[in-house]
């Protein structure tokens, strides 16, 4: 065998053992463990009571200070104006 079919067996063999160790790697990480989702439907569920029960703090509305905030001048009655468009609408189209 002359040395190029050497370093192409060589790099095919490293070239197969990169991807059998990143694919054993890849199942491992997404395989989920027993435990976790057991308890996941139970934790999922205490979130979900907890988000029931959650009592939002409306006071600042309610605040005077709040109350005397005003627009800038000059953008009181003044409509947000709509992005322009940059470029072409086709930029593959000849000139």
């Amino acid at each position: 065998m002359n040395r190029q079919t050497i370093l192409l067996l060589v790099f095919v063999i490293v070239l197969g053992l990169i991807a059998y160790l990143w694919y054993g790697y890849a199942q491992t990480a997404t395989r989920p463990e027993t435990a976790r989702a057991e308890g996941s439907f139970s934790t999922r569920l205490s979130e979900l009571r907890r988000l029931k029960d959650l009592q939002l703090d409306v006071s600042l509305f309610q605040d005077p200070f709040f109350k005397s905030l005003q627009a800038p001048e000059g953008m009181a009655g003044e409509k947000i104006r709509e992005q322009t468009k940059i470029g072409r609408e086709n930029p593959f189209l000849p000139f």
